[in-house]
């Protein structure tokens, strides 16, 4: 059974105590700002006010919004597993440069068992790509780990600062000014679990 979110709990150095009124809050109610259906790696659908976001395959696959581009800003996703294990994750896509193709661009994320990673894509680099982890799995006691838990995973872009905070709380910062601007989506890596699916319940961005 489908439940809403719960109202955020704002704790000390939350970026949403500060910041004012969203530039946009998407509730997910439909796919205004999302494209639906499936591709190769993922498959969008919405259900009773949610965005249900699924892997296809077992790498790393995403979805951009209609919104932006975008350089500096604080976004924020509010979402929560379904069945989930270990390394399975997910999280925020942004400053893509370009909407098509969508294959570079920082990667923000959690997984099932309660850490946190910040990493790059940079899908041009022959004849691979290349994966750069900024900062690798890390254990921290703000993200609620295991399936059905909600978290909110919020990325803070100022320049070449970046700051990464789940439930407002900050995780850790770096500076990398690989990619200065772009569009910003979500994406999912199922790791150990098929069809891994992630409820995403809200979106909020600040535009600065």
């Amino acid at each position: 059974t489908a439940t809403s979110a719960p109202t955020a709990t704002l704790v000390p150095g939350d970026p949403r105590a500060s910041l004012g009124t969203p530039s946009l809050t998407d509730k997910l109610d439909n796919s205004d700002y999302w494209p639906t259906g499936e591709d190769t790696y993922t498959a969008v659908s919405f259900r009773d006010g949610m965005m249900l976001l699924s892997a296809l395959t077992d790498s790393d696959g995403w979805r951009l919004m209609t919104y932006g581009p975008l350089t500096n800003f604080y976004y924020e996703v509010t979402a929560r597993f379904e069945t989930c294990s270990g390394s399975d994750h997910f999280g925020i896509f942004a400053r893509v440069p370009e909407k098509m193709p969508a294959n570079r661009g920082y990667l923000v994320g959690i997984n099932c068992a309660g850490q946190y990673r910040f990493a790059e894509w940079d899908g041009t680099v022959k004849p691979n790509g290349l994966w750069k982890t900024h900062i690798y799995w890390t254990t921290n006691s703000a993200i609620l780990a295991g399936a059905n838990q909600t978290n909110r995973i919020g990325l803070l872009a100022e320049g070449s600062k970046l700051t990464l905070y789940v439930n407002g709380v900050k995780m850790d910062e770096l500076t990398d000014a690989t990619f200065g601007s772009g569009y910003i989506g979500l994406f999912i890596g199922a790791d150990n679990t098929n069809n891994l699916t992630v409820q995403v319940d809200e979106v909020n961005v600040w535009a600065k």
